[in-house]
């Protein structure tokens, strides 16, 4: 897996921390506020929007009108809440990460997410001594899966796309990750059976927890 590494970015959501049912809870709780009981359809389709895409879906879907930054904040102020409540790191990540630095690896993340959350969770866990640069939603132009974030990370890193090895547990991201040329691993952590079998096909390799992986 490692043979010609010299560089590991990681997704953040579902790849590093388990999160996946906090930000269903924070759509949830946040359209219950304007009597508004989501369905799971909606849910999950929250899941992969972003602020201005969110605010045109409540405006299309249920007549809420809420700007981008009001979806921005709300995300700011109850994601960093939920993060510190309830967000918990993927077993084997901590030492998996000072395991890459020992080796000297050059470390990444590449996520969805937004700067603040984002920060603010690597931040508390001691996490960010051994992450060299940090690429979120907020600082490219079009996000997965569009490859210009991995782009991003590996320009600054100073990194060939060949010699980039990308975890990651969504079918956007290993597309994304693909598309810039890169060796990408799939993280499975209780998809459904017919999602596994995609991320199977799209990626080079395939992990069910990091305490398993040898460098």
């Amino acid at each position: 897996m490692f043979e010609n590494v010299n560089t590991v970015i990681f997704d953040f959501d579902g790849t590093m921390v388990d999160s996946i049912s906090v930000w269903k809870k924070m759509n949830f709780d946040y359209f219950k506020e304007f009597g508004v009981n989501l369905e799971e359809e909606s849910i999950n389709k929250l899941l992969n929007l972003t602020c201005s895409e969110t605010a045109e879906y409540s405006t299309k879907n249920f007549n809420i009108t809420l700007t981008t930054n009001q979806i921005r904040n709300f995300w700011i102020e109850k994601g960093i809440e939920y993060y510190d409540k309830y967000v918990l790191l993927k077993e084997g990540i901590r030492e998996f990460l000072e395991l890459l630095r020992k080796n000297n690896f050059k470390i990444g993340i590449a996520t969805n997410n937004i700067r603040p959350i984002t920060d603010y969770f690597l931040k508390k866990e001691d996490m960010l001594k051994n992450i060299d640069f940090i690429c979120t939603m907020d600082d490219v132009q079009i996000r997965k899966p569009d490859p210009e974030m991995y782009f991003k990370v590996a320009k600054f890193l100073e990194s060939d796309m060949t010699n980039c090895l990308v975890f990651e547990d969504s079918i956007v991201g290993l597309i994304a990750a693909k598309r810039a040329g890169m060796k990408v691993c799939a993280v499975l952590n209780g998809q459904s059976v017919d999602k596994i079998d995609e991320l199977k096909v799209i990626s080079d390799y395939q992990v069910s927890s990091f305490k398993d992986i040898k460098i």
